[in-house]
C-alpha cells in the first residue's frame, strides 16, 4: 500500500534527525543537558497540543485529507532547512516546536490511515506489516543520522532528509482519497467533539491502557535524546547495537501485530515491559559490554507500546480511529515532557549512571501497571 511506502520514507527521515539532534543542539548552540531537555519540552509541548486537532483533521477532513498530507510534508521539508539557521538557544527552541507540530500531525495521521483502509478482521496484520517494515528498514536510520552528521556536517545531512520529505508529499497526491473519505460514516461536514468520540467507544479501560502503554516512552526520551552524548563521553561505540536491535524492532513489531490477530499476546507484551525497564539498569554500569547488550534489549523489546495499540484499535470503530491515535500519541507526549524535564536536571545534577537508575525504577513501576491492567476477565 502507498500510505506503508510514505511511512517509510517519512520514518527513516525523522529518525535520522533524532539520531543527531542532540549532537547539533550541543554543537551549534552549545546547550547544556538541562537545555537540551528543555528544548525537548518544548518539542512535546507544541506536539501534544497538536495532538487532538489532528485527530479531528485525521476524522472529518477525509474528503481534502491527502492534499492536507502532501502540505504537511512541505513544511517538513522547510523545517529541516531550519535546522541549518540553529546559532542560540531561541533558534533552537523555535526549531523545535516547528518540528513538534509536525511530528504530532505525521505521528496521528499516518497510523489512522491505515486503520481506516482494511477490514478490522485484518488491521492486527496490517498495521503490523506497516510498523513492522517501517522498523526494519529504518533500524539503521538513527545512526546513519550520527554517521551522515558527523562525517558530513549538518548542511548535507538536512538536504537528504528534506529531499525525503519532499518525496513523501509527492506520493501523498496519488492516495485513494475517495476510499478514506467512504471510510467515515459520520457526514464529514458534522462537528464532533473529543467528548463526542469517547462516548463512542474510547472508554476508561481504553484510556487506561493507552496510560500504562506509553509509560515506557520516559525511558525512550532518555535513549533517545541523551544515550549518544551518554555514550560518546565514555567513548563507547554503540551504533552497531542500535543498528541491530532496530532492526531486530522490526520484526517483533511484524510478530506483534499479527499475534493480536490470532491469540491474547500478553506473555510477549509481559517480556517486552520487563525489558524496557531492565535496559537503563545496564546503562547504568557504564560498561561498553552491557550498555550495548541494554540497547540491544531496550529495542528488541519496544515493541510493547505496538502491541497495546493495536489490540486498542481492533476494538474500537472506524470512526474514531483518528481521535483514539490523538490519544494516545498525547499519553506519549506527556510523559516525554515530563521524562525531558527531569532527565535533564537528573543528568546535569546527578550524573548520567544515576539517571538511568532512576529510568529503571520508573520501568519496574511500569511493569505493575500493566500487569494491574490485566486482572479483569477480559484482558486486551
Amino acid at each position: 500500500m502507498l500510505i506503508i511506502l510514505i511511512n517509510i520514507i517519512y520514518s527513516y527521515g525523522n529518525y535520522m534527525k533524532n539520531g543527531f539532534r542532540s549532537l547539533m543542539a550541543v554543537d551549534s548552540a552549545g546547550v547544556n543537558p538541562t537545555v537540551l531537555g528543555f528544548a525537548l519540552t518544548i518539542f512535546l509541548v507544541f506536539a501534544l497540543v497538536s495532538r487532538i486537532p489532528s485527530g479531528s483533521i485525521t476524522d472529518f477532513l477525509r474528503h481534502k485529507l491527502k492534499y492536507i498530507l502532501a502540505l504537511s510534508f512541505l513544511c517538513k521539508a522547510l523545517c529541516m532547512v531550519l535546522f541549518l539557521t540553529i546559532h542560540d538557544e531561541i533558534t533552537l527552541f523555535v526549531c523545535y516546536a516547528l518540528d513538534g507540530i509536525l511530528y504530532a500531525f505525521h505521528g496521528t495521521v499516518l497510523a489512522a490511515c491505515i486503520a481506516i483502509s482494511v477490514d478490522r478482521r485484518t488491521m492486527g496484520s496490517a498495521y503490523a506489516i506497516m510498523i513492522g517494515l517501517t522498523d526494519i528498514i529504518t533500524g539503521s536510520a538513527k545512526a546513519e543520522g550520527i554517521n551522515l552528521y558527523l562525517t558530513y556536517g549538518l548542511k548535507n545531512t538536512v538536504f537528504i532528509i528534506s529531499v525525503m520529505m519532499l518525496v513523501c508529499a509527492a506520493l501523498s497526491l496519488f492516495m485513494d482519497g475517495q476510499k478514506l473519505e467512504m471510510s467515515v460514516s459520520r457526514s464529514r461536514y458534522k462537528k464532533v467533539s473529543l467528548a463526542d468520540a469517547l462516548r463512542n467507544g474510547i472508554d476508561g479501560r481504553i484510556l487506561l491502557l493507552a496510560f500504562v502503554a506509553n509509560m515506557p516512552a520516559i525511558i525512550f526520551t532518555g535513549e533517545s535524546n541523551f544515550f549518544p552524548l551518554f555514550a560518546q563521553s565514555l567513548n563507547v561505540e554503540f551504533l552497531t547495537a542500535m543498528t541491530i536491535g532496530g532492526t531486530i524492532y522490526g520484526f517483533m513489531s511484524c510478530a506483534i501485530g499479527f499475534l493480536c490477530d490470532i491469540m491474547n499476546p500478553f506473555p510477549l507484551l509481559l517480556f517486552g515491559i520487563i525489558g524496557q525497564a531492565a535496559a537503563p539498569f545496564l546503562w547504568s554500569t557504564q560498561n561498553a559490554f552491557l550498555m550495548n547488550a541494554g540497547l540491544i534489549l531496550f529495542y528488541v523489546t519496544r515493541f510493547f507500546g505496538t502491541g497495546v495499540r493495536v489490540q486498542v484499535m481492533k476494538k474500537i470503530s472506524n470512526d474514531v480511529q483518528g481521535s483514539f491515535n490523538a490519544i494516545f500519541m498525547a499519553f506519549f507526549d506527556i510523559f516525554s515532557i515530563f521524562g525531558s524535564l527531569i532527565i535533564g536536571y537528573l543528568a546535569t545534577n546527578l550524573g548520567y549512571a544515576k539517571m538511568w537508575i532512576v529510568l529503571g525504577i520508573w520501568g519496574i513501576i511500569g511493569v505493575v501497571c500493566y500487569l494491574l491492567t490485566q486482572k479483569e476477565k477480559e484482558t486486551i
